[in-house]
Parts: structure tokens; C-alpha cells; sequence
């Protein structure tokens, strides 16, 4: 059976055992949104893809592993990652 339309899909690295959101994704996103290279529109919005790649590429502060990788087992790390890479915390 389709899925109604409209309908929305999210990656399931971003959802917890619960199917909720992974405690502090709204956080991450937030830093990625105001402060990260992501180009919003004139409402505040991206397309969400450069967020998806940043959360998909290798990250150095998170010893080469990617923030989907780590965002289930320690979302305190990816968060503090997001601050340091886009110069909110040193």
C-alpha cells in the first residue's frame, strides 16, 4: 500500500530505539542551521541536504566516524562537534 499524500520520510539514524527524534538532534540542527555554510531561504529553511551530508562525512572530532554513526550512542559528542566545527565552542 502507497503511503497517503503528501507524506514526509526521515533517515532512521535520526530516530532513537523509540521512534523518536535522538535527544538532542533539535540542538545539532540548530547549530547546523545558524551557523553552519547551509544557505537557508528567506523563511529561515534549507533543503536539508547539506545537513544530511554533514551528518553522512567523516568527522575528525568524532575520531573519523560519521555523526550518523556516533548520533545514537553519544548525541552529546555530535553536538559539541557541530559547536567546535562551526566555531560556537572551543
Amino acid at each position: 500500500m502507497d503511503p497517503p499524500s503528501p507524506h514526509y520520510r526521515y533517515p532512521a539514524w535520526q530516530l532513537g530505539e523509540d521512534g523518536q527524534p535522538v535527544s538532542q538532534l533539535h540542538d545539532i540542527l540548530t547549530v547546523l542551521r545558524e551557523k553552519g555554510p547551509f544557505t537557508p531561504d528567506d523563511q529561515g529553511r534549507t533543503t536539508g541536504w547539506g545537513e544530511v551530508e554533514w551528518f553522512m562525512s567523516c568527522n575528525a572530532l568524532l575520531d573519523g566516524a560519521t555523526p550518523e554513526e556516533v548520533l545514537r550512542t553519544d548525541p552529546a559528542a555530535v553536538l559539541r562537534a557541530a559547536l567546535i566545527e562551526f566555531n560556537e565552542e572551543e
